[in-house]
């Protein structure tokens, strides 16, 4: 943090004596030291803060925790082999964005990804009226980019980014928690997001769009730097807004089922100190700000950092400087006194003055000030001081997602990458170092790479979008290996989890296949798909076979063969399929006949005893640990028989049981 007493030799001559002004400068001085929060104080907000996270992620502290932890079914990340056509619609503030993506392949990274995009303003009537109002405007908008784009007539998977907070009930359902940001559109809260969405698509009639994912823009985000570093398992948003999301341990997350793999959660850590975790920490100003607010009493953490309040918070630290006649000799013009009249944008230009104070001085002027140069100096300090505060807090914040990050893992060091985008991170000339900074100072056990994201939050929702149109079987995550991306589809009786152990899951097809094999799948897909369109129809299986020399294939085998995919076959669906025949489970009748030669009355049962000798003794032999875990699901009788017909029912339908 700067001191003001430093800028007593770059002044130039003023009036009075230079004690009045050596005494100005102390005061002002004083006033802003309550902005500067050390090394503990950070750490304080750092435990604080993991502390709420941990009680959001459990069941019984979820509903009071001020950090909710939410589930997105996001799991893992894209592996780069989707292509095609997508959409994306970006609602997050005052103005959203349509976008179309087009993903496709290129031959050094594997993937590259084009974007073509329309931000739209939303008037204050829209943002504060009914949904309906809101949702109509926004599918008028989305008409009029697809008129402009002219692809009205397709209809494409839509991923839509939603910078809110979310109850998730799948990947393309949510339920809104409350506003924030401004928004108070009645009728939305309680209601599936996605549902007010399709609704408003569904009155104008002139276009389908299907609607495939609804994430936060932090998911977006993560997921879009993703395909720029496979090592980024963090987003975080620092705009209008503040937020975080990062890739969490399932065996943590007890409001969804499942233990193993990871699914990202989102923070919206923007309500930190809502239970009173920042009250010594909250100054004059950010009390104010709050009051005057839209949600008082809610979003305290985020109304210290995000670029909707910091502008704010300058006027109100400048408008205490002018009532304690240390500033604009006392008097401020009727512009500086209007609320919101300092926009955050100020702070920014004000902070990146050259130093002959000419931009400080025009930005005043446009609020009715003439202004002194040591007025200028002052303001620049007091700009200083708010956007060091934000960026402070908000590098405590994220310490302390990494430092709970690697505590979960049970890592000692954690190598890890942040995706970041949002206005004050990006276009603030300072605010970037002093974020790093502090995040590196209280995680000192970690390697952090931060990754600035070009148009995140709408390239990701289409990569999401893209992932999981292309992926509809895909279900819970299996695998902890975090290269790979899944919608997770399972129950969500939260209640469960804490019944029992181990859920069942579907496994991931890429964790089967080692990174060179996969790469041997897709030069085969290659060679299949003919027209290289990214999938494979059944005229792409007759010109294949043409080049094999097999000219009398019939159309019905070529679609028998397109039918073993039960949809188009892309790249995830071929390589599944060979999965499949690799990793598949016997018919049962052929299970059953295996057991024939043990039971030759037909009876359907085998001795228990008998067949664990047999086991141990014959051909691979097992070992009696191998034969405890063979017989844990087997269904055996009070004296000692294995009901073999039931055994091989669970072995290739699963445990019914164990669902119910």
């Amino acid at each position: 943090m700067p001191c003001i007493s430093s800028h007593l030799d770059q002044m130039v001559k003023l009036p009075g004596s230079y004690s009045d002004v050596a005494e100005k400068i102390c005061t002002v001085e004083q006033i802003l030291s309550e902005f500067r929060l050390n090394k503990e104080e950070l750490e304080e907000v750092m435990k604080r803060m993991q502390y709420e996270m941990i009680r959001g992620l459990r069941l019984e502290t979820h509903e009071e925790a001020s950090v909710k932890m939410l589930p997105t079914y996001v799991c893992s990340t894209p592996e780069g082999s989707e292509v095609g056509d997508f959409l994306a619609l970006d609602l997050g503030g005052t103005n959203f964005r349509v976008m179309l993506v087009k993903v496709g392949e290129d031959e050094e990274r594997g993937f590259k990804v084009e974007t073509k995009n329309q931000m739209y303003s939303i008037s204050e009537d829209a943002m504060t009226g009914t949904a309906e109002m809101l949702f109509d405007y926004i599918a008028e908008c989305m008409s009029d980019f697809l008129d402009k784009h002219h692809i009205k007539h397709k209809k494409l998977p839509l991923g839509f980014t939603f910078s809110f907070p979310v109850r998730h009930e799948d990947l393309d359902k949510g339920i809104l928690l409350n506003w924030t940001k401004g928004f108070k559109a009645s009728g939305a809260e309680g209601n599936n997001v996605v549902g007010l969405l399709r609704d408003a698509i569904k009155r104008r009639g002139d276009f389908e769009m299907d609607v495939v994912a609804m994430v936060n823009d932090t998911v977006a985000t993560m997921v879009s730097c993703y395909y720029e570093d496979r090592s980024c398992e963090v987003g975080m948003i620092v705009g209008t807004g503040c937020n975080a999301c990062y890739m969490e341990e399932m065996r943590t997350v007890e409001l969804v089922e499942g233990e193993e793999g990871r699914m990202c959660v989102n923070t919206e850590w923007g309500a930190f100190g809502d239970n009173g975790e920042l009250e010594e920490f909250r100054l004059e100003y950010d009390r104010v700000v709050d009051e005057a607010s839209i949600n008082p009493g809610r979003q305290l953490y985020e109304k210290v950092i995000s670029g909707k309040y910091m502008g704010e918070l300058v006027r109100l630290v400048l408008m205490k400087l002018v009532n304690e006649d240390l500033l604009f000799n006392g008097e401020a013009s009727e512009q500086l006194m209007t609320r919101g009249s300092f926009e955050t944008c100020f702070v920014s230009q004000v902070e990146s003055d050259s130093g002959d104070r000419k931009q400080i001085y025009n930005i005043l002027s446009s609020l009715g000030v003439l202004p002194s140069e040591l007025d200028c100096d002052i303001v620049r300090l007091v700009c200083e001081s708010v956007s060091t505060r934000s960026a402070h807090m908000c590098g405590a914040g994220l310490a302390g997602v990494i430092n709970l990050m690697r505590e979960q893992r049970g890592q000692d060091t954690l190598k890890i990458t942040v995706g970041v985008d949002g206005s004050v991170y990006k276009l603030h000339p300072y605010f970037r170092d002093r974020f790093h900074q502090v995040v590196r100072e209280l995680t000192p056990h970690s390697d952090i790479t931060f990754l600035q994201s070009d148009e995140g939050s709408g390239r990701g929702a289409a990569l999401i979008s893209a992932v999981a149109s292309l992926c509809p079987y895909l279900c819970s995550p299996a695998q902890s290996n975090p290269a790979y991306f899944t919608s997770y589809q399972a129950s969500k009786k939260a209640s469960n989890k804490r019944q029992r152990g181990n859920q069942k899951s579907c496994s991931n097809v890429f964790s089967m296949f080692e990174q060179s094999q996969i790469q041997e799948f897709k030069e085969a897909f290659g060679c299949i798909d003919q027209d290289r369109d990214g999938v494979i129809k059944k005229q792409d299986l007759k010109e294949t076979y043409a080049q094999l020399g097999k000219l009398n294939v019939t159309d019905e085998e070529l679609e028998e063969m397109l039918n073993e995919g039960k949809g188009p076959i892309n790249f995830t669906v071929f390589l599944t399929l060979f999965g499949e025949k690799l990793n598949g489970t016997d018919p049962e009748d052929t299970i059953l006949s295996a057991f024939k030669p043990f039971d030759p009355n037909g009876t359907g049962f085998v001795n228990k005893d008998e067949f664990k000798r047999l086991l141990m003794n014959q051909a691979d032999k097992f070992t009696a640990e191998e034969v405890e875990q063979a017989f844990a699901l087997a269904p055996i009788d009070p004296i000692g028989n294995i009901d073999y017909k039931q055994l091989c029912y669970i072995i290739t339908h699963g445990d019914e049981k164990e669902e119910s």
